[in-house]
């Protein structure tokens, strides 16, 4: 324990004097990095051991007190001295930032470690450490130097293949923070070298991924966003976009979108990877951007309703599910902020089919019915909202009309939750499509399904409601 304590603070110490003596320390500056560095490494290499025993530590070189460490250590002392090692890093980082270019590619290795993120899985104080030194290398180190090393980096994490997505992932997050910081000046002569380091690591995913990897990155296919490393590179794409003006901005998307969206069938891990990516991409830009983005949809138009069809006629699996929320989302998203009708006549006609058959989708009850409800419906809705067309209500509502026969009651459940929810949106105005709708309607109020059929009668008393008269002259009601 003494030991490890001694060593701890003379890291912190030989750390403290450095960043303190400034440009007095720059003689010494090697040797104090170099000797942290070895330090860390080797603390990790302990990390993978079993923990027991305590560590021995000499100090025979003249280095900060840690040259020799035993293949044993307690779990205790360990982390005591990776997070001493981590605080004198950030110190040294915060102080003498333009000197670090050539120690750079080493501390990302060790704060990208897999070992690092076992530690992490140890203690809140390693983990939360370790991302604040990550923080503080964005912010403190210029992009045109951290550039260089963070490519460096990324190839390393790769091949190391472990926890590679995780590490790729806090890597982009760095970047990320950092472009955040950048300048105009920075941004135009440096946004490109971003782009390619981001490319690089979705070519990565698409064609260099083992079954490790494909498994954390399709964990997202099941969840409501997408994993770890897709997400970083959504935010990654999104803070360098924000610091575009539109000249640059352009030719970045029709990259992205020429490299993310195959003109082949969605059939692979690293197709069905990169259409979920862009699809994420797609909805965070429009989100942040709102009306500025949606003419830029017209670059995905054709890969939107091609992946929407495939997703029909593709296998009903978790990838199905995950492209049906996130598609549906983003063309709500575009639908809300549009104010130039980019969603006229024709495209609504594109989209309007298959985002009905959709509804349609096959997988368990309960995604079924929360994939509904909070996606496919409110992106209908909207569809209905933002075309504001009698012609164009009728033949949506047509089209849903004829899912109310399906042989499904969890569909003909859904249409009518759909007409409710048009009702709800469109309001009073809905009524020209009303006697379309009467014969679909008088099935319902009689269906075999209970729920259906308690569905039906509340539709019923919505329009009721808004007409302002009774429907028994159309029909019955139970």
């Amino acid at each position: 324990d003494t030991n490890s304590n001694v060593a701890a603070s003379a890291i912190l110490c030989a750390a403290t004097i450095t960043s303190e003596a400034k440009q007095h320390a720059i003689g010494h500056l090697d040797h104090v990095v170099t000797s942290i560095l070895d330090a860390m490494e080797q603390f990790l290499q302990l990390a993978g051991k079993k923990p027991e025993g305590v560590e021995e530590i000499s100090d025979t070189d003249g280095s900060v007190g840690v040259s020799s460490i035993s293949s044993v250590v307690s779990s205790r002392d360990l982390l005591l001295l990776v997070l001493s090692t981590l605080t004198a890093i950030e110190r040294i980082v915060i102080a003498m930032p333009r000197m670090l270019s050539v120690y750079l590619v080493r501390m990302l290795q060790c704060l990208l470690h897999p070992r690092m993120e076992l530690l992490a899985s140890r203690s809140d104080q390693i983990r939360q450490r370790n991302e604040h030194v990550l923080q503080t290398l964005s912010t403190h180190v210029p992009m045109r130097t951290l550039l260089g090393p963070l490519a460096a980096a990324r190839k390393w994490v790769w091949e190391t293949k472990e926890s590679s997505c995780i590490g790729s992932a806090r890597l982009l997050d760095v970047m990320a923070h950092a472009t955040s910081f950048m300048t105009t000046e920075t941004v135009v002569h440096q946004y490109k070298r971003c782009f390619k380091l981001l490319l690089l690591v979705m070519d990565s995913i698409k064609t260099d991924s083992n079954d490790a990897e494909q498994e954390e990155i399709s964990s997202g296919w099941t969840e409501e966003g997408p994993g770890t490393l897709q997400k970083s590179i959504v935010n990654a794409i999104v803070a360098l976009v924000m610091k575009l003006n539109e000249n640059l901005f352009s030719p970045l998307f029709l990259k992205l979108t020429e490299i993310a969206s195959p003109e082949e069938p969605i059939n692979g891990f690293g197709q069905r990877s990169m259409t979920h990516l862009l699809a994420h991409v797609v909805l965070a830009l429009t989100q942040r951007l709102k009306t500025i983005f949606v003419p830029y949809l017209h670059h995905v138009w054709a890969w939107l309703l091609k992946t929407l069809k495939e997703i029909r006629s593709g296998p009903a699996d978790a990838f199905a599910v995950a492209m049906t929320r996130v598609l549906c989302d983003l063309v709500r998203e575009n639908l809300s902020f549009d104010r130039d009708n980019f969603f006229d006549r024709d495209r609504f006609q594109d989209i309007m089919p298959p985002l009905v058959g959709l509804l349609e989708l096959k997988t368990k009850r309960d995604i079924y019915e929360s994939t509904v409800r909070d996606h496919i419906i409110p992106c209908l809705a909207q569809l209905a909202v933002t075309v504001n067309n009698e012609q164009m209500w009728k033949m949506l509502s047509h089209r849903i009309g004829q899912l109310t026969h399906h042989s499904s009651a969890l569909v003909r459940s859904a249409t009518i939750g759909t007409f409710a929810a048009l009702y709800n949106r469109v309001g009073e105005e809905l009524l020209i499509v009303l006697p379309e709708q009467i014969p679909d309607l008088a099935e319902r109020l009689e269906d075999d399904d209970v729920e259906v059929e308690r569905e039906a009668k509340q539709l019923v008393k919505l329009i009721e409601r808004l007409s302002g008269e009774k429907l028994d002259k159309y029909f019955k009601v139970k």
